[in-house]
């Protein structure tokens, strides 16, 4: 049985080997899995991408979440730019979270 595992680790880039490492191992669907280190701060949720509209974080659970930024609707605001820039930041959200 093959399996991909992804890491959602806090100092490390990649699993160290022979490194004890405490978290949580999420079953997605038949061939996925996400491990998520156990937090050591007061940091909940870990900030994978921050873009100019949104923020994407995983939760403890493993999931990814996105978090939009107070919108400012003041003189100048355009509706069209603001969904493009949206769009723009979700891709490139997914983008980080396929590098993960």
């Amino acid at each position: 049985m093959c399996i991909d595992l992804r890491t959602y680790l806090h100092n490390d880039e990649l699993p160290l080997q022979g490194k004890p490492y405490q978290g949580t191992l999420t079953q997605v669907d038949d061939d996925m899995v996400y491990f998520v280190e156990k937090c050591h701060s007061e940091h909940r949720n870990r900030c994978l991408y921050n873009g100019k509209q949104l923020t994407m974080t995983i939760s403890r659970d493993g999931q990814p979440r996105f978090n939009f930024k107070q919108l400012h609707m003041g003189p100048g605001f355009v509706e069209k730019t603001y969904i493009l820039e949206l769009i723009n930041d979700l891709l490139h959200a997914f983008e980080c979270l396929g590098e993960k």
